[in-house]
């Protein structure tokens, strides 16, 4: 006899345990339920009525998995639960279902109280796809709640009615701000390349006020949050004619960012040659702006003029020129990078080498392990270990004594995200003999994420710690090992707080 088969029913138990689940980030809480749940869809309706509003968002969640379309007039009638949280988990599972039956009452939901709830609504009415639900999205796109705007603007795109669009390009010199910038995130999802004008217009008319107010540190202008939707939008639509502007606004604080991503997205080869122009600009703000810009475009071109820009008398401007180098991962950076890792700008640098990964930089790097200021020391440490060559552990291990304390927790930490099995040694050697009140934590976590069965020893007597923070750092760490071996977790110990 099953667990099912006995019970007849879900146990009580089960809806705030997988609602807690949930709340964790766990997705386990779906297999939980479907055990528990009956097979027979009409069985599973039953628990859309429940006194545990906890039970009706589980059966709501697992009806729409289940994609059984007899579950969508029981689901219709859920929408208007008291519950607002059922009320979100029945919009996800009606969207699911892409029945169009559900939108006119999903529809009236784009006005429900909670944003949650609103949000949901505009989500399963773009995966429902039914161009009559467009007017109530266009009208969404005004909510003063910018994740409801967001999904209504996708929803609008996943529909692809461009027959909103002059309606939109209306909106976009609308009074109401949250309507403008609703306007302008659906024109992107619709990809509408008339709005590319209008939106140009709009970034450059209010970033400079952004950033005048920035250097006069007033707040910024109200509404000013627009210019991102606007970048972002230009970039979905894709039309090269956007790229003087957000080549432009990346030299701005107030668009670097967003213009920057916009460029990935547009793909026009004529950015590469405005950035690379503007390394050479007076003001140091575009030049380490363009700098990070082509970075994120991998333009190799680039290469030689980013290593020049090392060396800029603006380390600000360096620093970003570093970032750069490692995100294009050309090797011609390493010996410029290797000098930088000396200075000031040491932890960019480091960035850099780890994503280039070239095992040249180890003997370069290695002096400065013997440096006499603590922060050189500890980011050559993490840059070596992370690199992974032959040698990187038997230079950084000694630091694991070193006499300054953050630098010993930095090559723990570095050892821990490399997670080289060849780390494993020193690790239970430092176990053994550190004094650090941190150490057997910061160890057995280490470990853990390595994932060696060489550990399970030594972390098994941890486990007899009477500190808590260790006793559990040791008990999360067994589990991590087992799960990399594929075992089944042991049970907790006596004494272990449960961890989220």
């Amino acid at each position: 006899m099953t667990i099912r088969d006995r019970y007849g029913s879900v146990p009580a138990v089960v809806f705030p345990l997988a609602a807690a689940m949930l709340l964790a980030g766990s997705t386990a809480s779906y297999g939980l339920i479907e055990y528990f749940f009956p097979a027979e869809t009409e069985k599973v309706v039953k628990y859309l009525t429940h006194p545990d509003p906890n039970a009706r968002s589980q059966a709501a969640s697992a009806l729409g998995r289940r994609g059984d379309p007899q579950a969508v007039e029981p689901l219709i009638r859920a929408l208007s639960d008291g519950d607002s949280m059922v009320r979100c988990y029945v919009a996800g599972a009606l969207g699911k279902l892409k029945d169009p039956r559900a939108v006119p009452p999903l529809v009236e939901r784009l006005g429900d109280k909670e944003h949650y709830v609103r949000v949901a609504a505009a989500e399963a009415l773009g995966r429902i796809g039914d161009p009559s639900a467009c007017d109530a999205l266009v009208s969404a796109l005004g909510d003063e709640n910018w994740t409801a705007r967001n999904e209504a603007a996708v929803a609008l795109g996943r529909i692809g009615d461009r027959r909103v669009s002059d309606a939109l390009l209306a909106d976009l010199g609308e009074a109401n701000i949250f309507r403008r910038a609703g306007a302008a995130l659906a024109l992107g999802e619709l990809g509408e390349t008339r709005a590319v004008e209008p939106l140009c217009r709009l970034v450059e008319n209010v970033i400079p006020l952004i950033d005048e107010a920035g250097r006069q540190s007033r707040p910024a202008p109200e509404g000013s949050f627009i210019v991102g939707f606007a970048l972002k939008a230009l970039g979905r639509i894709g039309d090269p004619r956007a790229t003087p502007t957000l080549v432009w606004a990346v030299g701005t604080y107030a668009g670097w960012h967003y213009a920057a991503d916009a460029l990935v997205e547009l793909q026009d080869p004529k950015a590469s040659d405005l950035l690379m122009a503007a390394l050479a600009d007076p003001d140091a703000t575009v030049r380490g702006f363009a700098a990070e810009a082509l970075g994120k475009l991998r333009e190799r071109r680039a290469v030689e003029r980013l290593i020049a820009l090392l060396k800029d008398p603006d380390g600000w401007v360096g620093g970003h020129a570093a970032i750069a180098l490692g995100q294009i991962g050309d090797r011609r950076a390493v010996e410029p990078l290797v000098a930088m890792a000396g200075g000031s700008n040491n932890g960019s640098a480091s960035y850099a080498l780890i994503a280039i990964g070239d095992p040249r930089a180890v003997p370069m790097l290695a002096p400065l392990l013997k440096d006499k200021w603590w922060p050189i020391r500890s980011v050559a440490a993490l840059t070596i270990i992370q690199i992974r060559s032959p040698e990187s552990v038997a230079l950084v291990a000694p630091l694991l004594y070193d006499s300054d304390e953050k630098v010993r927790q930095a090559v723990v930490e570095g050892m821990s995200e490399a997670r080289d099995p060849a780390t494993v040694e020193p690790l239970l050697e430092a176990l053994r003999t550190t004094k650090d009140r941190w150490g057997p934590h910061f160890i057995a976590d280490a470990l853990g994420e390595i994932g060696d069965p060489r550990a399970l020893p030594a972390l098994e007597e941890l486990l007899k710690s009477k500190d808590s923070e260790i006793h559990n750092a040791a008990q999360q760490a067994i589990w991590h090992v087992q799960a990399k071996m594929k075992q089944p977790p042991s049970p907790a110990t006596p004494g272990a707080v449960p961890q989220p």
